[in-house]
């Protein structure tokens, strides 16, 4: 039976046991990849030398994109509250959240990855079919 009355303010205990376990699945891939992939700036010689060691700052690794676009979306947005976020979700011990909580915001972005598809470096992850008709 769907659930078409669950929303990203819900935890996923309201949701169909193989659909929550698809949002669970995808924080934790999340989960990783912001925990393995962090903004990292070195320092490098500068192309062009104005004197005795000249030194310019280079992107070594970026934050995942989707986090990316968060951090811009929100101000003060927070690594550590992020991963702990995914991590609740990736266990499903999420709670009932307010719209202004890490659990909405990662909720949120996992229905649209798992119902739109997304990129992710270069590559187009496509939609689950099971979620997508889940909440048709």
């Amino acid at each position: 039976m769907k659930n078409e009355m669950w929303t990203p303010e819900q935890p996923l205990k309201k949701l169909e046991r193989k659909i929550a376990s698809y949002f669970s699945e995808q924080a934790d891939f999340l989960y990783q990849e912001l925990r393995n992939n962090q903004l990292k700036v070195i320092l490098i010689p500068a192309p062009e030398q104005k004197h005795f060691e000249h030194k310019i700052r280079a992107v070594e690794s970026q934050n995942p994109e989707w986090y990316r676009v968060l951090y811009q979306q929100y101000l003060h947005f927070r690594r550590d509250r992020s991963l702990d976020s995914l991590q609740r979700i990736g266990r499903k011990r999420d709670y009932s959240a307010s719209y202004s909580s890490y659990d909405f915001r990662y909720r949120t972005l996992i229905l649209e990855q798992l119902v739109e598809g997304y990129e992710l470096q270069g590559t187009f992850i496509p939609e689950n079919e099971k979620v997508k008709s889940y909440f048709a």
